[in-house]
């Protein structure tokens, strides 16, 4: 862990994307930013962080216990019913730490510039695509499209300091704004880095999908492609995983099911939910051959970077944030011609025929990996500090 040579005796105030989960006083929490934010507490004095969720419910997994002495609460409840206990907290916080896109970190960080607060954002996808992503492209749409993106450029203005994990925003933003690009937000260290020549592509392939089932996300179009790529190699078998948020009861859940009813592939098919256990989530890349990533948006996802550290092919939709990334680089991406299923056979069907580009894409992964990691962000924060502190 890296330590400051001075202690910062003040308070810091995250406005949390995460869930958390409340027990005997002490929070638990996800994967996801959890390790982050519990790391970058012990710069401080007091740590409060106001979540996205906080339940007594640990319904995912929320395994991973906070520090002592830091204090969680519910968005929701702070604005709706103490909203004086909100301003409280703003008031005693040196410095606000709040994560976009979230309407409620917009709000906080709008009343912590009212109190003359240093306010540090974080933002890892563009605001408007997301709002509107799997949505018909009508006035309404264009619409909605205009008001988020006036709320992100609200945002960046209200932040002494704008980390992205989004090269479409930098690109955008930092011509006339201080923009930082962070370095990516990963449990994984190099003792966690797992190199293999090539995927172990035998009799049984095994397939990979990390997302949420959701609009936008092309669950279906992969699913169509999974049930071409069984119908076209009768002399392999075929295992599709995705791991992510689901529910049964929404209308393009229930779309997803019943093709894989209709289509008698249940046998082949494995939903786990959302995963918070690292070791878990670690076998799941290690014990597949390629990962694929289809989607309409995306800011640039963890899954990837978490993909090519262990030497996962990865096969990703044509997104001009992750495009950009690798511009002057050997790209560790098969990247997609289109979203079409047509497009994803036959993606998976060319890793699968040759070694070499797999190879090769293993390869340019764990360079990318190394690359990007060079500077972790527990270090980045507190360069960060230093820099707000010296203005």
């Amino acid at each position: 862990m890296i330590k400051t040579e001075v202690k910062i005796e003040n308070c810091l105030l995250i406005s949390s994307r995460g869930r958390f989960i409340s027990s005997s006083e002490r929070y638990f929490f996800q994967e996801g930013d959890g390790f982050y934010l519990d790391r970058i507490s012990s710069f401080f004095d007091k740590t409060d962080i106001i979540a996205k969720e906080v339940s007594p419910k640990n319904v995912q997994n929320e395994t991973y216990r906070l520090k002592e002495g830091i204090e969680c609460f519910d968005t929701k409840s702070l604005i709706q019913k103490d909203f004086f206990r909100l301003i409280s907290l703003i008031r005693n916080a040196n410095i606000v730490y709040v994560f976009y896109p979230l309407k409620s970190s917009l709000i906080i960080a709008i009343i912590a510039k009212l109190f003359d607060k240093k306010v540090i954002a974080y933002n890892g996808g563009v605001w408007s695509e997301m709002k509107v992503l799997g949505k018909s492209q009508g006035i309404l749409s264009k619409v909605k499209y205009s008001f988020y993106q006036n709320l992100e450029y609200l945002s960046v203005l209200l932040s002494n300091v704008y980390i992205v994990n989004n090269n479409q925003l930098y690109d955008y933003y930092s011509p006339k704004f201080d923009l930082l690009k962070t370095s990516p937000l990963l449990r994984i260290e190099k003792k966690d880095v797992y190199y293999r020549e090539d995927t172990n592509i035998n009799e049984t392939v095994e397939l990979l999908c990390v997302s949420h089932v959701k609009e936008g996300k092309k669950i279906i179009e992969i699913l169509e492609s999974f049930q071409s790529l069984i119908k076209s190699n009768s002399g392999k078998k075929f295992n599709l995983t995705i791991v992510g948020k689901y529910d049964h009861t929404s209308g393009y859940a229930k779309k997803v099911f019943e093709y894989i009813r209709e289509n008698k592939l249940n046998d082949k098919i494995t939903f786990s939910g959302i995963v918070n256990d690292f070791s878990r989530m670690i076998r799941y890349y290690r014990e597949s051959d390629m990962l694929i990533l289809v989607t309409e948006s995306e800011g640039f996802p963890r899954v990837l970077w978490e993909a090519f550290s262990q030497s996962l092919p990865v096969i990703c939709s044509s997104l001009p944030n992750i495009e950009i990334e690798f511009l002057d680089k050997e790209s560790p991406i098969y990247t997609l011609e289109s979203n079409e299923p047509v497009k994803i056979t036959k993606a998976i069907t060319d890793l699968l025929n040759d070694s070499a580009l797999r190879q090769n894409l293993v390869q340019n992964g764990l360079q990318a990996f190394k690359e990007k990691t060079k500077e972790t962000p527990l270090k980045q924060f507190q360069i960060i500090l230093n820099r707000i502190n010296e203005n």
